[in-house]
């Protein structure tokens, strides 16, 4: 078995032979490098932490995870700009330090598996992305509480 480097470690994922990891074309606007940190002044931030760049085989995953985003947002009746950052550009500084901390912890703990969703810089959900987890995040983001576990 291939060793695993550090986003395989962090994702639990085997990342050699493939995938763009350390070498990929950021989709995120360089202005926009704000992802997680609740910085966002037309709604709520959601971020959905992709690693289709390390293991293309979870790009299933990701669109799924996007669609039920959607629909989350269109049950919760907020207003929100949803939006991917790979896992590469999240460990180069897209993302808040304790944000990407929290999430390799979560994930070494089994807890959480990616692809994950942020909303206003809190976890709301990963494992499978559930849409009851998303409308939650929002509601409970919108009401003020921390919804993250």
């Amino acid at each position: 078995m291939a060793a695993k480097g550090f986003l395989g470690r962090l994702f639990g994922r085997n990342d050699s032979g493939g995938g763009c990891c350390g070498g990929g074309v950021s989709i995120i606007p360089e202005d926009e490098n704000t992802a997680g940190s609740g910085e966002n002044s037309t709604g709520h931030d959601v971020v959905v932490v992709t690693n289709s760049c390390c293991n293309p085989a979870d790009k299933p995953l990701e669109d799924r995870a996007f669609r039920v985003v959607d629909q989350a947002i269109a049950d919760s009746g907020v207003e929100a700009n949803v939006r991917a950052v790979s896992a590469t550009d999240a460990i180069a500084g897209a993302m808040p330090s304790d944000i990407v901390t929290e999430i390799q912890n979560r994930i070494a703990q089994g807890t959480l598996e990616p692809p994950v969703v942020l909303v206003d810089g809190r976890i709301v959900t990963g494992n499978g992305v559930d849409q009851n987890d998303v409308v939650a995040g929002l509601v409970g983001v919108a009401n003020g509480q921390n919804v993250s576990s």
